[in-house]
């Protein structure tokens, strides 16, 4: 995982954008000043944009360290399993509904 105080001096942190659908449209306009300026990265979602094997493992691995030292919460809404049916269907939770027996 990249944060500002790891990088070396002088560089950019690297902006990110991924592709997941097309709603808004087929196309994008981007400013050629975004490309020259910024450490930009597009990525697409299809299977073809999926990292290798050793990059998804790094990034996992970095991802759990983050959650067990605490730098990365998830918030969770814990409940018993008997509330699924009453649960299932609630789009208005910011945390993540989680079963628990």
């Amino acid at each position: 995982m990249t944060a500002p105080d790891l990088l070396p001096e002088g560089q950019q942190e690297r902006i990110l954008h991924i592709q997941v659908g097309q709603i808004a449209g087929d196309e994008i306009t981007l400013n050629a000043n975004a490309l020259r300026s910024a450490p930009l990265e597009i990525v697409g979602s299809g299977s073809g944009a999926a990292p290798g094997l050793v990059d998804a493992k790094a990034a996992f691995a970095d991802l759990l360290q983050g959650v067990a030292k605490g730098d990365i919460r998830v918030a969770v809404d814990r409940r018993p399993l008997t509330e699924v049916a009453e649960v299932w269907d609630r789009a208005d939770s910011a945390a993540r509904t989680v079963f628990v027996p």
